[in-house]
Parts: C-alpha cells; sequence; structure tokens
C-alpha cells in the first residue's frame, strides 16, 4: 500500500544529525548549525529604548499582580494598562527601565554603571534597589513591587553582569 501525500514519514530512519527536506531527501547538519538549533530563542525586549548591536535580553520584570490587587479592584481592571508599561529589562550591557501610559519615562543604566543592587521586601512586597553613579551624583532606583523571585533573579543578574 503507497503512502498517502502529507504523511509522515516514521518508518524510515534518518541518521543523526541528519534532517529531513520537504522534498523527501535528507541533508546532514553540521555541528554548528545543530548547535544553533539546540540554542533558545532569542527573547525580545517589550516596547522600550532599542537594543543595541550583539545586545541580548536576560531578564523582563513587571510588577506583580498580587501586590497591585487593590489597584485593580479600584480600577475595575484598568490597571492592567499600566501594569504592562512599567517595565524593567536586563540585558547584557544595560538596565532598561520604563514607567507610564500617558507620561512616559524611559531610561537606561549601564551594567558598568551600577554600583550595588539588594532585594528588599516589606511585608507582601518584593523590590529591586539599584544603586548608580560615583561619589559626586550617586542615586537609588527601585524597581517593584515585583515577585520575590523576580527580584531575586534581577538582582542576581545585575550583580552577575558587574
Amino acid at each position: 500500500m503507497g503512502k498517502r501525500r502529507g504523511a509522515n514519514r516514521r518508518d524510515e530512519p534518518t541518521a543523526v544529525g541528519a534532517v529531513t527536506t520537504r522534498d523527501g531527501s535528507t541533508e546532514s547538519m553540521s555541528p554548528d548549525d545543530r548547535a544553533q538549533d539546540a540554542a533558545p530563542p532569542r527573547r525580545r525586549a517589550p516596547k522600550m529604548l532599542p537594543l543595541q548591536d550583539g545586545e541580548e535580553v536576560l531578564l523582563t520584570a513587571s510588577p506583580s499582580r498580587l501586590a497591585n490587587l487593590p489597584k485593580y479592584i479600584y480600577t475595575l481592571g484598568f490597571y492592567g494598562i499600566w501594569r504592562k508599561r512599567d517595565t524593567c529589562v536586563v540585558t547584557t550591557r544595560r538596565l532598561l527601565i520604563s514607567r507610564g501610559v500617558f507620561r512616559r519615562e524611559e531610561h537606561s543604566i549601564a551594567i558598568s554603571d551600577i554600583d550595588s543592587a539588594r532585594y528588599t521586601r516589606r511585608f507582601l512586597n518584593s523590590y529591586a534597589q539599584v544603586t548608580v553613579g560615583g561619589r559626586a551624583r550617586r542615586r537609588t532606583e527601585e524597581i517593584g513591587p515585583i515577585s520575590s523571585r523576580t527580584a531575586r533573579q534581577l538582582v542576581g543578574e545585575i550583580l552577575g553582569r558587574r
């Protein structure tokens, strides 16, 4: 009995590292091609400042839903729009912070300019506090309220990249 058109060819073995093309022929993959296929997909930064050449997104954090539950109730769920627009992205080179919908503020901080990063928890809310600057102009950016897991990951990524 012949094979139906478009059926999977599971009974035909293929070599390890080989790829079956649409016409049914097999092509071998180089080790570099296999490594590219095995690599995780590249994450995109949310709609904010553009990434530089060679820069990759490591972590994206947005405010916790549970920590902002009163705001959801008070605004009948419309707070979700603001929550999605408040993001913090850690890349291989920078920390990108964006806030606001109508009065939008976006800025980036080079990882090399960050003096310290710490995790703080206040009741159910967790924050990542990042200290930026030298002796003359030092400021602290507070990122949150975010989940405690995300805050710890954020601080770990920042400290690991300094």
